[in-house]
């Protein structure tokens, strides 16, 4: 400083001085703000990226987890305000005592004398002791918010994760009870249908064993079972049209065996189905379907004339229409008189 002294007048050195100063305590504030705002722009970037993945979450989630993020955001927004705040109260300290480290400085300079030059490093080392205090606090506070909001965002997605997991077991549980239910259903029918038509081989068998080529007592003895069986099926409470082609090929396949003629032994069948479908008031047109399915399929095995018994099985179909005055199977009718086999 005495250097300085004997080159400059004291007027000239406090002015360069002054200016060194004030040059030093602009360059700490402008380094303070841009720290600051560069930890405060890093805190907005977490905080955008909490709420981009809380967004996705929320569409993947129930109702329940849709609450819980809500509540999840309150709790976020509100400790990042409190965060921001601080952060803008410690730079306004900040500047403050940069302003009267200024203020002091300068009425130092004005005061002139030899102590200049100490008051001169005393304020810079000052400023540059608040403007790192600073900095590490700002950091500190907004690392402290950003660290609550990772917390809260873990705490949201094991919440929804936990109910991720409740909706599957839900999910799992009703396809467990579907497919049990689904079972029993199916095992409780072909229960009932083994139970309505495994009695069947066994006694036309007999019958037809019995016969010994009678064809009328066999053809009777066709009707009679076909009607047992419907009826323990109408106990049974199955529809009709769902069992008509396995009892109509069933009865026809074991008597066709012992009678030998497959063709009145069909139409003993058939009448007595379509008899029965009629006196309960069931779909005739759809029941006469499955029956003429039954009978080609009967024909086939037995090696008959599948055209010839499936026409007799047509004729006997609109018999019985006719004799009980039923008009549901009209559509049978028309189409057998436009077979050209229908005389033979």
């Amino acid at each position: 400083m005495k250097f300085v002294s004997k080159l400059f007048s004291k007027k000239l050195k406090i002015k360069i001085t002054a200016k060194d100063i004030s040059a030093l305590v602009i360059s700490f504030s402008e380094e303070v703000f841009e720290k600051s705002e560069e930890v405060l722009t890093s805190a907005a970037d977490t905080i955008s990226l909490v709420s981009a993945n809380a967004e996705a979450k929320i569409e993947q989630g129930s109702d329940t987890v849709k609450d819980s993020i809500d509540a999840t955001g309150d709790a976020v927004a509100e400790k990042v305000g409190k965060g921001i705040k601080m952060g803008e109260k410690v730079l306004e300290n900040t500047v403050e005592e940069v302003v009267k480290i200024v203020s002091n400085v300068d009425e130092e300079i004005e005061k002139g004398g030899d102590a200049v030059g100490s008051v001169v490093d005393a304020a810079s080392n000052t400023v540059a002791s608040k403007v790192s205090e600073t900095i590490r606090k700002s950091e500190k506070e907004v690392t402290a918010v950003a660290d609550s909001v990772a917390d809260v965002a873990s705490g949201a997605e094991k919440v929804i994760e936990k109910q991720g997991a409740a909706v599957g077991g839900v999910v799992d549980a009703a396809g467990g009870s579907v497919a049990a239910q689904t079972e029993k259903v199916i095992n409780t029918s072909e229960q009932a249908i083994e139970r309505v038509t495994d009695p069947v081989e066994a006694a036309v068998s007999q019958v037809a064993a019995a016969g010994e080529g009678a064809v009328e007592n066999v053809s009777i003895a066709a009707a009679e079972i076909t009607a047992k069986t419907l009826s323990a099926i109408k106990e049974s409470n199955i529809p009709v049209a769902s069992v008509a082609r396995e009892i109509v090929k069933q009865v026809i396949l074991q008597t066709a065996r012992g009678a030998g003629d497959i063709e009145k032994v069909t139409r003993a069948v058939v009448r007595t189905v379509i008899q029965h479908a009629i006196e309960l008031g069931e779909d005739v047109g759809e029941i006469a379907a499955e029956v003429l399915e039954g009978v080609k399929v009967s024909a086939k095995r037995t090696g008959g004339d599948v055209k010839n018994i499936s026409l007799g099985a047509k004729k006997e179909i609109v018999t019985v229409a006719e004799e009980t005055g039923d008009e549901t199977v009209q559509e049978i009718k028309q189409a057998l008189d436009r077979d050209p086999r229908k005389n033979l």
